[in-house]
């Protein structure tokens, strides 16, 4: 997917490590996002609230995403 994102100009959302040090090295310049960064603007575009966001997360999680960082903490 890095090479198609680079090649039509579209942001590469990923949270692979080595894909991200590959982009830093052809493209450093290159706009990308990460997992967390993208629900958190879903929920401030009002896609989806903060607790879906964090469900959403934690869903991933369960299926074997790395990150642990909640997009929201609890309140």
């Amino acid at each position: 997917m890095l090479p198609v994102a680079v090649a039509r100009g579209w942001t590469l959302a990923t949270d692979d490590g080595d894909a991200l040090r590959v982009l830093e090295h052809l493209a450093p310049d290159h706009p990308y996002d990460r997992i967390r960064r993208l629900l958190v603007r879903g929920a401030a575009d009002g896609l989806v609230t903060e607790a879906e966001a964090n469900e959403i997360h934690e869903e991933m999680t369960r299926a074997g995403f790395w990150d642990r960082v909640r997009p929201f903490p609890e309140r």
